[in-house]
């Protein structure tokens, strides 16, 4: 049920330096419940694609990454685990708190 559906960059390409995706947005584009109780959010997930140390040079190439992930009715801890296994294969700056900020974005996240 987790997995990623689509990526893409917007923008144009820079120098080899900048190949580190940094954080910008996570947007909930749909929530679905299931009769087996499972709950599941397709997430738009937005970088700025910049370096290692998280600098970004302008003009700003974004790539975006939608993906399936279920969150409902499971530990918290289980929800970040696979995040970072769906985006293990990409370089993020600081992964670690993108998943926390994935967690505590519930709180903000509109009903549907």
């Amino acid at each position: 049920m987790n997995r990623i559906l689509t990526q893409y960059v917007d923008g144009e390409p820079h120098a080899k330096e900048y190949d580190t995706l940094i954080p910008s947005k996570i947007e909930v584009l749909e929530c679905r419940s299931y009769a087996d109780c499972t709950y599941v959010e397709t997430v738009r997930l937005t970088f700025e694609i910049g370096d290692e140390k998280g600098r970004v040079p302008m003009p700003i190439t974004k790539k975006i990454i939608e993906l399936d992930i279920e969150t409902g009715y499971i530990p918290e801890d289980r929800v970040k685990e696979e995040l970072m296994s769906l985006l293990s294969g990409l370089k993020i700056f600081q992964l670690k708190r993108l998943t926390e900020a994935f967690a505590y974005r519930k709180y903000y996240s509109p009903v549907f």
